[in-house]
């Protein structure tokens, strides 16, 4: 004999642990499914990483061979040759030391003068004044350039310019112009 409410108990309890079961599978699926997807957009970021990584190196090959090219056409003696290229190389490790700090985003001009000046002696430094001006901020590739470019006013200075003479000063200003092209920098 079979009690039916017995029965019914039992099929009750086996319908839920069916169903708790079945619950369980779909959770562990979903679940999966998630892991799959964030391993799917973790993959597609490393790809895109890689080839903004290696969009940027070549960009920065390309910055060391102008400065090769540059150097060589005004240092044909060797050992002015390598001086002036490492200082430039230098130079651009000062600026790639602050694209990393800024997660290669834009740059402030302070931050650049800053870095491509800071290098000379204590001297030198104490007679380079440095006015505050407008928040100006500069993409990589742009900062690279500028970088270089205040590098060499900087040299020049302290070679030829008020900087190679004792008392000389440079005072360094900037502000915001506006033309028709846009936004200019004085």
């Amino acid at each position: 004999d079979a009690d039916p409410q017995r029965s019914g108990d039992h099929s009750m309890a086996l319908g839920g642990r069916v169903a708790e079961e079945l619950r369980i599978e779909v959770a562990n699926r979903h679940s999966a499914d998630e892991f799959a997807q964030e391993r799917a957009e973790q993959a597609l970021r490393m790809r895109v990483m890689n080839r903004e990584l290696v969009h940027r190196t070549k960009n920065l090959i390309s910055v060391v061979q102008a400065i090769v090219r540059n150097q060589e056409k005004s240092s044909p003696e060797i050992d002015r040759y390598v001086a002036g290229l490492s200082s430039r190389l230098i130079s651009l490790g000062s600026t790639l030391d602050i694209l990393v700090r800024e997660n290669w985003s834009e740059v402030r001009l302070e931050d650049l003068i800053a870095g491509q000046l800071g290098h000379f002696s204590e001297d030198i430094t104490r007679r380079i004044a440095v006015a505050p001006g407008p928040p100006i901020k500069f993409t990589a590739s742009e900062a690279q350039m500028l970088g270089l470019a205040l590098h060499e006013l900087g040299t020049n200075a302290a070679k030829y310019g008020a900087l190679s003479v004792a008392g000389g000063r440079v005072d360094i200003s900037w502000r915001e112009e506006y033309a028709e092209e846009g936004a200019l920098i004085a």
